[in-house]
């Protein structure tokens, strides 16, 4: 198995501060805030439900985590999941930056990456997160979770978690020395994934079939 690359100079181009000040002021965040990001395309697989009843789980009642705040971007139905944060009381914490083609920006202006789906066959915003120096909390249902020691670059979630399971893991890493800690050793993970090196072990695998076919004495065809 060879999973997809990641290219590193699409992050190393962006200056990690600069970009926590424009898109935090974009979307009316505080630097200080601590942000929580969704990445997807399909909210329902992607289990943007359970990201939700995590957070309302977390913060309720708890005024030591304020500062809780979760970016969703991608393409969904915002209405129907916005209507769902106001049903948990968390709809002032839950903002929509709708699709972006400066997706880097995001997870270096964020600090924690979350995708609990109900299934991906790889799922390549985890790995973009780790380049971006994001710890990560995924599901047993993503591919993704080849990359992830849990406890080590990030957490891996049971098959069907609940908000708790979620909310647990969150808080872990609300502590600034695991979540950095975590998100380096993601982004050193991510450094070795590059699409340079996929290239190079295609390259191999083919070689070693043509050798294998001229060792036979098959035609090249």
């Amino acid at each position: 198995v060879i999973h997809p690359g990641v290219s590193p100079k699409r992050f190393s181009v962006h200056d990690r501060d600069a970009c926590r000040h424009e898109i935090r002021i974009r979307h009316g965040l505080l630097f200080t805030d601590m942000v929580v990001l969704f990445v997807g395309l399909n909210y329902e697989v992607k289990r943007l439900d359970l990201v939700l009843k995590g957070v309302a789980q977390l913060v309720r009642g708890n005024a030591a985590h304020r500062s809780l705040k979760l970016l969703i971007v991608g393409k969904g139905p915002p209405n129907r999941y916005l209507a769902m944060a106001r049903d948990l009381g968390i709809a002032d914490r839950c903002f929509f930056g709708g699709v972006t083609h400066e997706i880097e920006k995001y997870y270096l202006a964020s600090d924690i990456f979350v995708m609990p789906s109900d299934y991906d066959t790889f799922g390549l915003v985890v790995l973009e997160a780790m380049m971006g120096g994001l710890p990560v909390i995924i599901t047993e249902k993503v591919g993704a979770r080849d990359l992830v020691q849990p406890g080590i670059q990030g957490f891996i979630l049971k098959d069907q978690p609940s908000p708790e399971d979620l909310a647990e893991k969150i808080v872990f890493l609300l502590k600034r020395e695991n979540r950095l800690t975590m998100g380096e050793r993601a982004r050193k993970t991510a450094s070795e994934h590059t699409w340079e090196k996929k290239g190079r072990l295609v390259a191999e695998i083919y070689r070693s079939l043509l050798a294998d076919r001229q060792k036979k004495g098959s035609p090249p065809g």
